[in-house]
């Protein structure tokens, strides 16, 4: 369809649409590249995480955290998302 950013991605989504990828530090990381599979994955906010934070504890780094919605976990991201959406055009 053209809309995968590169085509090792598409053809990694026809095998699967969950992979898990080999990266440093001994963390769990899985690619979630099917649709219905994402949106389970981004509801699921008890057993995943977006928050840069914890993988800079992981690592034992100091890194700044780059602030918003998509480095943050509820409840921060659901307070930020709540304010986003009242300062919308369409308040959805």
């Amino acid at each position: 369809m053209g809309l995968d950013p590169v085509d090792a991605l598409g053809r990694l989504r026809g095998r699967s649409p969950i992979a898990r990828l080999t990266v440093p530090f001994a963390m769990n990381v899985w690619l979630v590249t099917g649709y219905p599979q994402a949106r389970a994955v981004l509801g699921a906010t008890a057993g995943f995480s977006t928050d840069s934070t914890r993988l800079t504890k992981i690592m034992r780094a100091t890194i700044e955290h780059p602030g918003g919605l998509a480095f943050t976990d509820p409840p921060l991201h659901t307070r930020l998302r709540r304010l986003l959406a009242r300062s919308s055009p369409s308040g959805d």
